[in-house]
């Protein structure tokens, strides 16, 4: 469990520290005072951008150099810092990785930008799902790091001069660490499926990628042969070796970055619901999420999430949250009337 929280030059926070004793944690205060920076600052125990996916330059306050957190837990400690364009974490005194850190704890959120957003977005609803994979498969990020390498890079070289023996190799590189995403994302769907969770993963190539998980050598013949391959214009007098790779490294980009997702509850279709349904739907996804995880330091961020929810379903979540096997952080305007063992901390 978290124990106690400490902020240097992190957002409007100059230097401040609280403790917590209780599972459940409720901030609450007026809008600009720094609740959802506290929740921010916690979510930068995960690997990316944290909370708000800002750049950790915006972060610090008033334009300082650096700013710096400690996490104290029953047995570790961890400190974040940001110094000269540098982010580094220690655990116990002892540098870390990352990647090294999210096989031990898990940080989860879920922001009003999210619920919206979720429904109406579909880079939002691709970043979510890959954020719920990230906390059961631990290559997930490193791939999409390399994985966005490789295609800048590849997408620089085909706007100038280049050998083709390069392109060949980055596209081999785009195709391997391409399919691994996708046998994540597969992986995951079927694992919340035998929870009573149903996620659909469609786009423009399912039957290629998602179905038969390669990309068929027979399926690329017909594409080379029907003559639909996205730059047909350039697809004359090259071999077809050379274009059922190029072929093939497209159609991964595609499955990566073009596929979409359905959650249903209950045969209910989550993009079909009203909008009261959408928040259920996705909240009782990300607690689905949040109880299988079996890492022993578990976090939930619930980020002025409560706003749209009338007082009984309030304290219906916080029943399911009270019962849940992990520590959960809140963060509302107003606080909230509740017999729930719940630690108020006023902003």
């Amino acid at each position: 469990m978290l124990r106690n929280l400490s902020l240097w030059n992190f957002r409007c926070h100059h230097d401040i520290q609280f403790d917590f004793t209780s599972q459940m944690s409720l901030f609450y205060g007026n809008n600009g005072v720094g609740k959802t920076s506290i929740l921010e600052a916690i979510s930068m125990l995960s690997s990316g951008y944290g909370l708000r996916k800002a750049k950790f330059a915006d972060i610090a306050r008033n334009n300082c150099e650096m700013w710096k957190l400690k996490c104290v837990f029953d047995e570790e400690q961890y400190i974040i810092s940001y110094y000269q364009n540098k982010r580094e974490i220690l655990q116990n005194q002892q540098r870390i990785t990352w990647s090294y850190l999210s096989k031990e704890l898990a940080v989860q959120w879920l922001t009003p930008q999210i619920i919206t957003g979720f429904w109406k977005d579909i880079q939002i609803r691709r970043n979510v799902i890959d954020r719920c994979v990230m906390e059961f498969c631990h290559n997930h990020a490193a791939l999409f790091t390399e994985y966005e390498r490789v295609r800048r890079k590849r997408a620089e070289l085909l706007n100038s001069n280049y050998q083709i023996f390069v392109i060949d190799m980055l596209n081999d590189i785009l195709v391997k660490t391409g399919m691994q995403i996708m046998q994540n994302r597969m992986w995951f769907i079927k694992k919340m499926a035998n929870h009573a969770i149903k996620i659909e993963m469609t786009g423009e190539i399912e039957n290629i990628m998602y179905e038969k998980q390669v990309c068929d050598t027979q399926t690329i013949d017909q594409e080379i042969a029907s003559n639909t391959f996205m730059h047909k214009k350039n697809n004359t007098n090259d071999n077809a070796s050379k274009w059922k790779k190029y072929l093939q490294c497209n159609l991964n980009i595609i499955g990566v970055h073009k596929t979409n997702f359905v959650i249903y509850e209950k045969n209910l279709n989550g993009m079909h619901a009203s909008t009261g349904e959408q928040v259920r739907i996705i909240l009782n996804f990300i607690l689905k999420v949040f109880s299988l995880n079996q890492k022993s330091k578990k976090i939930l961020l619930l980020d002025d999430v409560l706003c749209s929810l009338d007082e009984i379903q309030v304290n219906l979540l916080l029943q399911k949250l009270s019962k849940m096997n992990g520590q959960i952080i809140i963060s509302n305007i107003f606080d909230i009337k509740s017999d729930f063992d719940l630690q108020r901390i006023k902003i």
